[in-house]
């Protein structure tokens, strides 16, 4: 009666079930299970070692290339079957139990997994072609090869991207939600497809006969990979050193970097660029006691967009610490250079070949680096760890710094926490032990504690801070999930990209049908605010505020709560109900997630009291409108809170700053006017337009009215900066050579 179930023996039929089970078990993991870019990478390795095993098995049984053909025509169906399995299964769960779009999960079946199936024939044919009695080796180590060049070009090369033929690419970091499939994909994947098909060719040609074709045939193959590996940075398949510069080319070389960055950047700029870095440098060997063995090469894009095209990731700004280089995007640079050149620095005590944490610990890796930037958004690190911990946004350090928890938890969430804990540390037993911490991960050997008993003194000391507790600014911190736990991310990015595009290109009405798809299967914050957009430009002002009125509940204990909020008040206002408006606008104030959104607020009923026409006229209004009327708000007094939006609207619009700065100087009674904020807003902005003096008046004015003990931290570290570049800027310059790349 087991007859019939012979064929379960079989190597094929085993090959079948294992694809099954391996497509099933993909059903359980975060991101591989919705049918998107990361399904079709993992299901393109399972496809490519299981289809180039099973053809070796075949012609291992036939014993000849001759019968290749014959015996995929044969066994296609079979072959079909395992092509087909894990998309089918995929499909079946996403209809069943997800609600995510299917169709660009087709198309990265269709560009990656499919070639990579090819792929994987192509290999097992040329490894029975090679020598039979060790094709099984053959094909797993030109498997292993696959793998491995990738992991060379991301040690020796800036990228932090791969093209590779087995996934397609590799995108880089995990913070870029969108992925897409982009021409320069579907370039690499047709040259992919000619390349094995001509390898195919060759192979099946050559056969089995051992005579100098063969011999010519290897030889050619071997050259024409040595030509592919240096012609993929001109190709953009990779980038180099070389590369990026000759598409940067502006170059500095002060005392202790190279910096590279757009040649477009005005003079000032760059001087900035050298100060700010040689400032950091000389901080950072105080703080961390160490000193970097190799000169420090900055790579400083033109914008997020250009990053990700020459180095791998818009969201995220990196370091290399074996290679001593960082990589950022100018508008960024102010806030993570510290950061990143933390973990440069950190390279003197790093364990691995990467010069980092033992294990890749990254809680250890980030929160050292935090500890010593000690620097969230302006606000001081134990401030947001003592407002985590008495918000229910509480963190177990021993999970926090086991495996790879530090991804399992909202990003700030984590990075707070490990830089606070890390930075009590330094504050408690000093920075050598911490630094030995660093090597080996050993709290017991080198503090005389381990991580447990360590984890109850450092939730003393956040008791012991006693700081007031807002939970709306906990929310809007630290309420919202990691990529690994949102609903269809990578669709809702893809989706959302499309629709901006339409909005940019001014289709209103398509855009907004976007926008819609988006926001019915996933509730995205993003898209309902794109809907709003839509609707403001389109007249629809009223299904705005109903809509927005709906969904609050769906946002509240959320990041986007206050947001939307703002967003409702606004509707209210262009539909002519004022009162029910500004009482939205008092509530946002006295929440005061953010003293930006308290800012946004009080103008907006400072507007409302003015003129309500001018409330309406500056909503709707151009970035160039809403400066216009925040200066007409000024004319007879000065009203303190908008100041903060003027200098932002100033810099989008590119204002001079003589203009700006003699616009603030006409106002009588600024300095004892203004609040510690708001002159650090205007230090910051006179610094980044190299006025020091002026930038060092308000960073004095701005400690001196701070009532915030959690703040003072920030604002006297900005000020020790302005004063340390007055001081040295002169010198430095004099050191420093400004230079174009050829």
């Amino acid at each position: 009666m087991f007859e019939k179930f012979k064929y379960l023996k079989t190597f094929p039929a085993v090959m079948i079930i294992v694809i099954l089970l391996i497509s099933l078990f993909f059903q359980t993991l975060p991101l591989v299970s919705t049918l998107n870019f990361e399904f079709a990478a993992s299901s393109a390795i399972l496809l490519f070692i299981s289809c180039g095993l099973l053809t070796i098995y075949f012609l291992r049984k036939y014993k000849n290339l001759g019968v290749l053909l014959p015996m995929v025509l044969t066994k296609y169906k079979l072959y079909l079957w395992l092509l087909f399995i894990p998309l089918i299964i995929s499909i079946i769960f996403n209809l069943l139990f997800q609600q995510c779009p299917i169709r660009d999960g087709m198309i990265f079946y269709a560009v990656i997994t499919i070639p990579a199936f090819y792929f994987g024939f192509v290999c097992g044919v040329f490894s029975f072609f090679i020598n039979k009695k060790i094709s099984y080796l053959l094909f797993i180590g030109s498997f292993l090869i696959f793998v491995i060049i990738p992991l060379f070009e991301f040690y020796f090369n800036p990228q932090i991207y791969f093209y590779n033929p087995i996934i397609g690419l590799f995108p880089g970091t995990i913070y870029d939600e969108e992925i897409s499939i982009s021409n320069t994909l579907l370039f690499y994947r047709f040259l992919n497809v000619i390349f094995f098909s001509i390898l195919l060719y060759f192979t099946i040609k050559i056969g089995n006969k051992k005579n100098f074709k063969r011999y010519i045939f290897l030889a050619s193959l071997v050259v024409s990979i040595i030509v592919w590996i240096s012609v993929k940075p001109l190709l953009g398949f990779a980038s180099t050193n070389n590369s990026i510069e000759k598409i940067l080319k502006g170059e500095t070389l002060s005392p202790n970097y190279k910096i590279v960055y757009p040649i477009n950047v005005n003079i000032d700029k760059k001087r900035l660029f050298v100060l700010e870095h040689e400032y950091y440098y000389q901080t950072l060997k105080r703080k961390t006691d160490l000193t970097p063995s190799n000169l420090i090469t900055s790579f400083i894009f033109e914008n997020a967009d250009q990053k990700g095209k020459l180095f791998g990731t818009k969201a995220a700004n990196v370091a290399k610490p074996w290679q001593s280089q960082i990589y950022i995007d100018q508008y960024t640079l102010d806030n993570t250079l510290e950061h990143e050149l933390t973990h440069i620095f950190a390279a003197e005590i790093g364990s691995t070949i990467l010069k980092i944490t033992p294990d890749f610990n990254f809680a250890l890796l980030e929160g050292y680096a935090m500890a010593m930037e000690n620097d969230y958004s302006g606000f001081d690190i134990d401030y947001l760890a003592y407002l985590a911990n008495k918000s229910d946004y509480k963190i177990n350090l021993e999970n926090l710094f086991s495996k790879l928890n530090f991804f399992g938890s909202a990003s700030s969430l984590s990075y707070i926490y490990a830089g606070s804990f890390i930075k009590y540390l330094v504050k408690e037993y000093g920075i050598k032990p911490v630094n030995e911490i660093y090597q080996d991960l050993d709290f017991q050997k080198h503090v005389g504690k381990d991580l447990k008993q360590l984890n109850i003194e450092y939730s003393s000391y956040l008791d012991s801070l006693n700081y007031p507790v807002n939970i709306n600014r906990a929310n809007y911190f630290f309420g919202y999930k990691p990529l690994i736990k949102k609903v269809c991310p990578r669709e809702v990015a893809a989706g959302l990209k499309k629709a901006w595009q339409e909005y940019s290109g001014e289709k209103y009405i398509s855009a907004k049908e976007k926008f819609h798809e988006v926001y019915s299967y996933s509730n995205s914050y993003s898209a309902l605010a794109g809907i709003i957009y839509c609707n403001t430009r389109l007249g629809m002002e009223q299904e705005s505020k109903e809509m927005l009125e709906k969904s609050l509940k769906d946002y509240e204990g959320t990041s986007s709560y206050f947001s939307a909020l703002l967003q409702f008040g606004d509707q209210l206002i262009l539909t002519n109900e004022i009162r029910k408006a500004n009482s939205v606008y008092t509530v946002l104030a006295n929440m005061k997630p953010t003293i930006n959104y308290f800012n946004l607020a009080i103008t907006r009923k400072a507007l409302i009291i003015k003129n309500e026409k001018l409330a309406s006229d500056y909503i709707r209004g151009s970035d160039f409108d809403k400066y216009s009327i925040l200066k007409r708000l000024n004319n007879d007094e000065l009203f303190e809170p908008s100041i903060p939006i003027m200098v932002k609207l100033s810099q989008r619009l590119n204002e001079n700053s003589d203009l700006f700065e003699v616009y603030l100087d006409s106002k009588q009674n600024l300095d004892e006017a203004i609040s510690s904020n708001t002159a650090f807003v205007l230090s910051k902005y006179f610094y980044q337009n190299y006025k020091f003096i002026k930038a060092l008046h308000y960073a004095e004015l701005s400690i001196e009215k701070c009532k915030e003990g959690f703040r003072i931290s920030i604002l006297k570290a900005h000020k020790d900066k302005i004063e340390w570049i007055i001081k040295n800027k002169d010198r430095i310059l004099s050191e420093t050579k400004f230079s174009v790349y050829n």
